[in-house]
């Protein structure tokens, strides 16, 4: 298992509350998770090229950004 993923898995990741997904103009990865300042949440933009490097589609990806945004923007306990 790659570093990043084991990092959010095991919530070990600062991901932030409340943010966005935005996409990116690159291809890997296509999309990123921004924090409430408008940062990038590097964590995260490693998991999603990680798992683009994966061969997965690039929506996965996408998908991927908002379930992550979700699951820590939903207040679950840490």
């Amino acid at each position: 298992m790659q570093d990043h993923h084991r990092e959010l898995i095991e919530g070990r990741a600062t991901v932030p509350r409340v943010g966005s997904v935005v996409g990116l103009e690159t291809r890997s990865p296509g999309y990123a998770v921004l924090d409430t300042s408008g940062d990038v949440v590097e964590s995260v933009v490693s998991f999603l090229r990680e798992l683009a490097l994966d061969d997965n589609r690039p929506l996965t990806g996408r998908s991927y950004a908002y379930d992550i945004l979700r699951w820590f923007g939903s207040g679950t306990p840490e």
